[in-house]
């Protein structure tokens, strides 16, 4: 008896690596405070696109882009590189951060937002931030953050609300240490069963 031989078909299905979608979204706190209180006006939604780029590289890193518009405009990017040395523990995380405000709310009446529009801007925010990441365990992560926030709002605010930041300033800035923990034990991420 001679050797058979077997034909073996094999179909690999790729992930995308590459996703995009839209942004539509309401600058209240809730539909109910849009549709009655705000008179459902389109002035007042978000609206953009969102890019999720997953491997960037080829080592499982990411890039997160974000451009917003509309009530807000709002543009992020953000880098995350889950491992940076060869025992694969250590990772980093860059994001940067611009938002701008035409309108906002400075202060609240009767526990309703009382909101000051302009075509100036009145509003803007600023935050460049970097993380290190630490897997010590099989279900241990931990993450250290580091972030500079810098805000700033128009005169006009300050003087018809100089609490908003505090004396009548114009300006808040400052930097931000975070530090986190996570131990997971889930037996499958996505759909844990216990």
């Amino acid at each position: 008896a001679g050797p058979t031989s077997v034909d073996v078909d094999v179909v690999m299905k790729e992930r995308w690596y590459v996703l995009t979608y839209p942004v539509f979204d309401l600058a209240d706190r809730n539909i109910n405070e849009w549709w009655y209180d705000r008179g459902r006006s389109f002035r007042r939604v978000i609206y953009g696109g969102r890019l999720d780029y997953r491997n960037v590289s080829g080592n499982n890193d990411r890039l997160v882009g974000v451009a917003e518009f509309g009530f807000l405009n709002r543009f992020l990017i953000a880098y995350q590189r889950p491992y940076i040395d060869r025992a694969q523990r250590t990772g980093l995380r860059f994001d940067v951060s611009y938002q701008t405000n035409k309108e906002i709310a400075y202060r609240s009446r009767f526990d309703k937002l009382v909101f000051l529009r302009s075509e100036e801007l009145l509003r803007k925010r600023v935050f460049v931030g970097a993380s290190l990441t630490r897997r010590n365990g099989f279900y241990q992560f931990q993450s250290l953050g580091l972030r500079y926030v810098h805000n700033q709002i128009a005169d006009t605010v300050a003087r018809i609300n100089p609490t908003y930041y505090g004396d009548g300033r114009t300006r808040q800035q400052y930097l931000q240490l975070s530090y986190g923990y996570r131990f997971d034990r889930r037996d499958n991420v996505a759909y844990p069963l216990r």
